[in-house]
C-alpha cells in the first residue's frame, strides 16, 4: 500500500494537486466521471482503514520535503540481459543468516521428497495417458487393416465361385 500512496503523491506533486483531491473509483462514480467497479475500499477494510486515512498517509508524504519520491532510470544498451541489470540494481535487503540457512537445508528433508513424488505421479500420468492414446490408436488400425482383409477375403471367394460365401465376408 505504501507504493501507491508514494505513486500518489509522485502525481500530486507532478500535477500540483492535493491528497483531498484523491478519490477512489467508487467516490469518482457517486461524482458522475467514473466508472464503478473493482475499488480499493474493500482493501482498506481488511485493515480497518479508510479514503481519509489513506489521503491523510499521502499528504504525510507531500508535506516530506526532504524525501523525495523518485523512480530509477536505467538506458537499455546493446549486450543488456535483464539478468544482467537485475544484478546490477537490484541488491537484496539482507543476506540470509546462518540460523534460515541451516533451516532451509534442514526443511528439504521433507520439501525434496515430496517434489520427487509430485515429479513422479505427475510423469506417471503423462505416461499413462500417453499408453491409452497409442492404444486406442492400435484399436483402430487393427480395425481398419482387419476390414481391408475382409474385404479382399471377400473378392476372392467371389472370384473363386463362391459367391455366398464372398458376399457374407
Amino acid at each position: 500500500m505504501k507504493e501507491s500512496q508514494e505513486y500518489c503523491a509522485y502525481l500530486c506533486k507532478k500535477f500540483g494537486w492535493t491528497s483531498q483531491d484523491i478519490c477512489c473509483h467508487a467516490e469518482a462514480y457517486e461524482r458522475g466521471y467514473g466508472i464503478d467497479h473493482e475499488d480499493i475500499k474493500h482493501w482498506l477494510k481488511i485493515y480497518n482503514k479508510t479514503m481519509d486515512w489513506y489521503r491523510d498517509e499521502v499528504g504525510k508524504l507531500l508535506n516530506e520535503t526532504e524525501k523525495e519520491v523518485s523512480y530509477i532510470d536505467y538506458t537499455v544498451k546493446k549486450g543488456d540481459t535483464l539478468s544482467k541489470i537485475a544484478k546490477e540494481r537490484v541488491k537484496p535487503k539482507r543476506k540470509l543468516e546462518t540460523w534460515e540457512i541451516t533451516l532451509i537445508i534442514i526443511s528439504s528433508l521433507i520439501w525434496f521428497p515430496l517434489l520427487l513424488s509430485a515429479i513422479s505421479v505427475i510423469f506417471s500420468i503423462y505416461v499413462t495417458v500417453w499408453s491409452v492414446i497409442v492404444t486406442l490408436w492400435s484399436v483402430f488400425i487393427s480395425l481398419v487393416g482387419s476390414s481391408f482383409g475382409i474385404v479382399v477375403a471377400g473378392i476372392i471367394f467371389i472370384c473363386k465361385g463362391n459367391t455366398l460365401s464372398g458376399i457374407a465376408m
